[in-house]
């Protein structure tokens, strides 16, 4: 969906080819949790739509336009 494309410039070449990027994984610890909010921010600082797996986004208190099924992430990104 066009929803899902970044609407800043491209910043880097690597937009050309990844717009949208999954986030998988599972919350184990707080450790991980704040590695995978580290590389979420990270990731939409530099203008790509990043979706995040349903558990892991609702551990990192998401918003719903950020939290997706695995199978919808497996049809909407370029790279996860």
């Amino acid at each position: 969906m066009d929803s899902y494309l970044p609407s800043e410039k491209v910043i880097n070449p690597l937009h050309a080819t990844f717009k949208v990027i999954g986030l998988l994984g599972r919350p184990r610890n707080d450790t991980n949790l704040q590695m995978h909010k580290n590389l979420f921010q990270w990731l939409l600082e530099r203008g790509y739509h990043v979706l995040v797996e349903e558990e892991l986004g609702i551990a990192l208190k998401l918003s719903e336009n950020h939290i997706a099924t695995i199978d919808h992430i497996g049809r909407q990104v370029q790279l996860a």
